[in-house]
């Protein structure tokens, strides 16, 4: 088993990808710590991924509180003494026109998705520094390439900024033997896109941007996020990593 005896932290594990790498996390051999906002997707989570079979713990934790964060990695620690892997999954997604953006809807997204971000891996990084060990995981888009999508100005900024910290921690971290990746998805079947890939005339067009010409699945996503917390990756560093069947070249 490629994670045997590791320790996984999962934000976002409440459902879709997060949901996804902790099953497969589980099934590999990481002791697991699911994090979420939601507690009911947490149990489900916990369910899936193997519940009283399996080392996991489970913290009810918004990543926009930055104390609770906090105390949230201190839990992490106190149950398995130490954290070796990191996964920030947690992320909204709003489809808003241009002029219609709020400073509500700003911060709401931003907040989430690259605060929520940033201040986990401050967090985590300070118990995998002393060890100088870590592999550390960001759910970024492929919006942060493509140029982003119409009515996704903010999701669109946010996502790239993930691509650029991680690049910029990648030179920070390096020294302590730390890795920090990024990965881009392009459209998968999650709960977050559900409701516009419902959506006939737009699911052909995500098709025929598509040059695989289907769907991704969270699994394929969960995949990459493996190799990328094994050792099998230990020489691949602040990289932006794209599973979008293609279509970041299309």
């Amino acid at each position: 088993m490629k994670l045997e005896g590791k320790v996984a932290m999962v934000t976002g594990a409440g459902s879709g990808i997060g949901r996804e790498i902790c099953c497969l996390f589980c099934k590999e051999g990481a002791h697991l710590a699911a994090l979420d906002i939601n507690r009911e997707g947490l149990q489900e989570t916990v369910k899936i991924s193997g519940g009283e079979e399996k080392d996991i713990l489970s913290l009810q934790v918004d990543v926009t509180d930055v104390p609770e964060v906090k105390e949230s990695v201190q839990k992490v620690v106190e149950r398995f003494g130490h954290i070796d892997i990191l996964v920030n999954c947690a992320g909204i997604q709003q489809s808003i026109p241009l002029g219609s953006v709020t400073e509500e809807d700003w911060y709401r997204t931003v907040d989430i998705n690259l605060k929520g971000t940033f201040f986990v891996i401050q967090q985590v990084f300070k118990v995998m520094r002393p060890k100088r060990y870590g592999k550390i995981i960001s759910l970024s888009s492929l919006s942060e390439s493509k140029g982003g999508s119409a009515l996704m100005s903010v999701y669109s900024a946010s996502k790239g900024g993930i691509a650029a910290l991680t690049r910029a921690l990648a030179v920070e971290m390096g020294g302590s033997n730390i890795n920090i990746n990024a990965i881009c998805p392009g459209f998968i079947n999650t709960p977050m896109t559900e409701g516009v890939l419902e959506i006939e005339e737009f699911k052909e067009i995500a098709l025929d941007q598509t040059p695989l010409g289907k769907i991704g699945e969270p699994g394929d996503v969960a995949k990459l996020a493996l190799f990328l917390a094994s050792d099998d990756a230990s020489f691949i560093t602040g990289q932006a990593i794209f599973v979008d069947g293609g279509m970041s070249i299309a």
